[in-house]
């Protein structure tokens, strides 16, 4: 697998390069001909043009952990950048309240839908989906995911309310928890 020779990295100007790991058993014992093998090997990945290998987001090229990062961060950067006022009520630093909307709400599969979520507390986001494969789903979860975002995990005792009884019950159910964060 070409996991097991390197990783896709992003450069400063954007490009994804495949960086070759040093070796992929190091343990091994390898024989002359193989490192020479490997050493072609590394030549020719180190030069792979992603658009060779893959059609589509460049961040599905991306290892997990980068894209979660990205994720993270940018759901942080937008609450800075709306000028949305967090919430008037009482809530401490660490509650969050949490909807979705779909228009039409009866759309079906093909129908071009609009999904509205809205995360407020400490700070507030309020985000929209356009496009024909969503469901009021996608809203609700993308709320808890910004929430989760949100909210600092060096605080205590955050909590989440949603009405999407569903993920509550999935996070309540999850062994460890997922967070220290209660939905």
């Amino acid at each position: 697998m070409l996991s097991h020779a390197g990783n896709w990295l992003e450069t400063p100007n954007g490009k994804l390069t495949f960086v070759v790991a040093g070796s992929p058993a190091p343990q091994a014992r390898w024989t002359e001909r193989a490192r020479e093998h490997w050493s072609n090997l590394a030549s020719l990945l180190s030069k792979l043009d992603m658009k060779w290998l893959f059609d589509g987001e460049l961040t599905l090229m991306m290892p997990r952990t980068q894209c979660q990062a990205e994720a993270e961060s940018h759901i942080r950067d937008l609450s800075h950048l709306v000028s949305l006022p967090p919430s008037s009520l009482f809530h401490q630093g660490h509650i969050w309240g949490m909807d979705g909307s779909m228009v039409p709400m009866t759309g079906s599969i093909g129908d071009d839908k609009s999904v509205t979520d809205a995360v407020t507390g400490p700070q507030t986001i309020v985000v929209r989906l356009n496009g024909r494969n969503l469901c009021i789903l996608h809203g609700e979860l993308i709320g808890l995911i910004m929430g989760l975002g949100l909210s600092d995990n060096e605080t205590p005792n955050n909590k989440i309310f949603t009405d999407h009884l569903n993920s509550v019950h999935f996070i309540d159910d999850a062994e460890p928890p997922l967070n220290k964060t209660t939905v």
